[in-house]
């Protein structure tokens, strides 16, 4: 079920923008409808929205979803009544290849590499429990072509929870449930870590913290899980943790 939606004096339709430049051209995603916009000739050059299949407003509050754009198409999670589905739009004309949701939901924006489309899907085994899985999907159909299980955490966010994926040099790292995954390019984990974390049934003040994916440079990462107020820092290779600090007003 949806969840309420965030306090009064956020400015949750801002938080749930994401905009991806390339060359001349943005593309533009509010999680229920995608545009491009050409900045030279300053118009929209397509649009398309889900129509009567678009979720609520207030489902996975404050959590973008933003595009990836691989040749000559765009990958992009959109929010649907049924919750987040991974969909293929052709990048000229923004017609829809493909759209899937296999399990429960997508739960994490998709990353390209190496000719190969992966994302986060969260299925619900048991009542009361998510468990996460790395999944490859055939960029050509959606087809899904594995499925690796990453973990299993308590539901404390009524089946909606945050859940980001980055690259790092032929790895592919994890961030939800106060876990941080490390993954090969086959979906396989190499280690994880937990952190200290409140729900956001207890931490009053989860929302002022903007979701991001973690931070990947020079064989480190970079990560601040929601609701656990510290930055920390791990070696990309063996997950070991270099270094914690809380995070500013934590």
């Amino acid at each position: 079920g949806a969840t309420a939606g965030p306090p009064t004096g956020v400015a949750w339709a801002a938080r749930q923008l994401s905009v991806v430049p390339v060359g001349d051209i943005l593309y533009v995603s509010n999680r229920f409808y995608v545009q491009a916009w050409n900045t030279v000739e300053k118009r929209w050059i397509w649009g398309v929205g889900l129509g009567g299949e678009q979720g609520g407003a207030h489902s996975w509050s404050l959590l973008p979803m933003r595009p990836v754009v691989a040749g000559d198409r765009l990958f992009v999670r959109r929010l649907t009544k049924a919750g987040p589905e991974l969909a293929a739009l052709e990048r000229a004309s923004g017609k829809v290849l493909w759209q899937k949701r296999p399990e429960h939901h997508v739960a994490s924006d998709p990353v390209f590499t190496r000719g190969k489309l992966f994302a986060v899907v969260c299925t619900i085994p048991d009542s009361g429990f998510l468990q996460f899985q790395m999944t490859g999907f055939h960029p050509d159909t959606g087809e899904v072509l594995s499925q690796e299980p990453l973990f299993r955490t308590r539901n404390l966010w009524g089946t909606q929870p945050p859940c980001h994926l980055a690259e790092a040099p032929g790895r592919l790292i994890v961030m939800a449930g106060g876990c941080l995954v490390c993954c090969d390019l086959q979906g396989r984990p190499e280690w994880l870590r937990k952190s200290v974390w409140l729900p956001p049934a207890i931490d009053s003040g989860v929302h002022l913290q903007q979701e991001q994916p973690p931070l990947i440079h020079d064989g480190r990462v970079y990560a601040m899980s929601p609701g656990s107020h510290e930055v920390v820092c791990l070696d990309v290779d063996s997950g070991r943790r270099l270094w914690s600090q809380p995070a500013p007003d934590a």
